[in-house]
């Protein structure tokens, strides 16, 4: 379970994660992400100064180009990742896992017969946040439109 961390504490048989350590977390491994990307921008500009092919030089700057796109979005999730103010309420897992296969059929008819979904969740119970799912929705459906 994630929680805001203002609510009382959960049951000793439960995990809970408190929603700012979630965004530590993610901060942390942006911040790792991100500097592995600028070292392969700064070796991809170094790659365009010796090169010689003009050609080659122009692939380069778009290589660039994307590494840097891919760095801004990184930051861009981390800094709408602290602004979401989540707001949980509890969700039956079974209706969830139901809930996922329709929309995996809707959306990737072909693809999504290749799941196995007997999934035995009991009675477990999940706390989700619409504010925090419509938030990653959005910034995933940017991260792959673009």
């Amino acid at each position: 379970m994630i929680t805001s961390g203002s609510e009382p504490p959960p049951s000793a048989d439960s995990l809970s994660i408190a929603w700012s350590d979630i965004v530590r977390f993610v901060r942390q491994l942006n911040h790792d992400l991100r500097n592995h990307l600028n070292a392969v921008e700064l070796q991809a500009a170094y790659l365009g100064e010796l090169a010689t092919d003009p050609e080659l030089s122009s692939e380069l700057k778009r290589l660039r180009g994307m590494i840097s796109q891919l760095g801004i979005m990184l930051q861009k999730l981390s800094a709408d990742l602290a602004q979401v103010k989540p707001n949980f309420m509890p969700y039956r897992a079974a209706d969830f896992v139901e809930d996922l296969r329709a929309r995996v059929a809707k959306d990737f008819p072909q693809q999504g017969s290749a799941v196995n979904w007997e999934i035995q969740v009991g009675e477990a119970n999940l706390h989700r946040s619409t504010t925090v799912a419509t938030s990653a929705a959005r910034t995933l459906h940017q991260c792959v439109s673009t």
